[in-house]
């Protein structure tokens, strides 16, 4: 269930149009932005493959078209990582990329290959542990780090992150049935051997009981889906979401995403959540699925019934990410969730905690999970 009331998706942060010396969004100290207008000649070219990291090599304007009469959205800092989103080729010289999320065109002259993004200094180390009974088996520690509202930037290369963020974008998203700014900074995050978690559609419920145009946006996404791509599908609450949210699942292999959370499985619909996750469960073993399932606000007991009736193994359980999530307003029922989880996954399995339900993804617990290969 989905208790936030803010809206989410990719937010154009606003300047001053056409500023060329405004440090909105992210420029350091007094520093100018580089003057695009007057940009020479040897400007970044050629074919650049969707998800090219990039950096800005000084502060530059991020702008809302390919073109200096277009307005300004923000100024990125010297230094910043960006990444190549919906074409591979400049126009006018502008490139379309994106940072932390947001959209925009960057004046190719001052955008650079091959230098990695600045360090996270809050970046945890990505260790080997050893393995349940003591011996290595490729178990490694991790943290998540991901949001459901704008997308942060992927952590740098060597952290124990599973980076991740909204997957879905909007009803232009439909093949494939994930956003190009996800999939851009999901590609950043592979290259640097982190692992990719998606926040997806799911069935559309309220938000904590404030309808804030969630189950709108979410039933339009769903239906144009159905009508290019499952026709037959009934226009119900509980039958409208499934087509979408499938083929969200059955090509994660494909676009590079190792954990699933379906929103809104238990709020407003009756989904009966077991016979949901022994289908999934045997498309996983079939190799028709390759994200593992993450569990959000499914409590103790659900958990151990999904170990009664879907996993009764740490083995069986194997579809399922060794970390759930659970929005709280205290830690309450921290301890007795995280033994649940390690009941269906084993030891290294937590529930994370979310006690920030306006904001989603901002205030989880620093919690670190074990995962194996």
């Amino acid at each position: 269930m989905r208790r936030n009331t803010s809206s989410r998706g990719f937010v154009l942060l606003a300047c001053a149009a056409l500023a060329l010396f405004t440090a909105c969004g992210g420029a350091s100290g007094d520093e100018a932005a580089a003057d695009d207008s007057t940009a020479g000649d040897s400007a970044l070219s050629g074919s650049l493959p969707i998800g090219t990291a990039l950096v800005t090599t000084t502060s530059v304007n991020l702008r809302q078209g390919p073109g200096t009469d277009n307005a300004v959205l923000r100024t990125l800092a010297k230094g910043t990582a960006v990444v190549t989103v919906n074409r591979t080729t400049p126009s006018a010289k502008f490139i379309n990329v994106s940072a932390g999320g947001q959209a925009g065109w960057v004046h190719g002259a001052y955008l650079a290959q091959g230098v990695d993004a600045p360090a996270d200094p809050d970046a945890p180390a990505d260790p080997a542990v050893p393995a349940r009974g003591g011996a290595a088996d490729g178990c490694r520690q991790r943290k998540l780090k991901f949001s459901a509202d704008t997308l942060p930037s992927p952590p740098a290369a060597g952290s124990a992150y599973v980076w991740g963020g909204n997957a879905t974008g909007g009803e232009q998203f439909l093949d494939p049935p994930y956003s190009g700014a996800f999939l851009a900074a999901a590609s950043v995050a592979h290259s640097r051997q982190l692992e990719v978690f998606a926040y997806l559609e799911g069935p559309c419920g309220d938000t904590g009981g404030v309808d804030d145009g969630e189950r709108v946006r979410c039933r339009n996404i769903h239906n144009a889906y159905n009508r290019r791509f499952s026709p037959n599908t009934p226009d119900t609450a509980a039958a409208r979401w499934k087509p979408f949210t499938m083929k969200q699942l059955t090509t994660s292999g494909q676009l590079g995403v190792d954990y699933c959370e379906i929103d809104n499985l238990e709020n407003q619909v009756t989904i009966p959540l077991n016979p949901l996750l022994a289908e999934i469960k045997g498309l996983y073993d079939t190799g028709k699925i390759h994200c593992r399932i993450v569990l959000k606000n499914v409590d103790a007991s659900a958990l151990d019934a999904i170990r009664a009736s879907v996993a009764t193994t740490p083995a069986a359980a194997r579809f399922i990410a060794p970390f759930a999530i659970y929005e709280a307003d205290n830690t309450a029922e921290k301890a007795s969730l995280s033994q649940a989880m390690e009941r269906l996954k084993g030891p290294g399995a937590v529930t994370i905690l979310s006690l920030d339900t306006n904001h989603y993804g901002s205030a989880f617990t620093p919690d670190t999970f074990l995962a194996c290969n």
